[in-house]
């Protein structure tokens, strides 16, 4: 389930600005539902701040509907 820049952030005890900033950086896994807006996995997310999942990945409604 993808989530809002707000609850993701509230999930993470960040700002929303931070968040952003992750994702702009490749930090964190975005998917980019459109020019302006972005959701995220609370999984990917979680696993790629652990280490788990790196470098992040940056998905769009083109490449996740093949």
């Amino acid at each position: 389930m993808l989530v809002k820049t707000k609850v993701m952030a509230e999930n993470l005890g960040v700002k929303v600005e931070t968040l952003r900033a992750w994702a702009q950086a490749g930090k964190i896994p975005v998917v980019r539902i459109s020019r302006r807006t972005i959701r995220f996995d609370p999984v990917d997310v979680e696993n790629a701040l652990k280490g788990i999942n790196s470098p992040a990945m940056v998905y769009t409604k083109d490449t996740c509907s093949q």
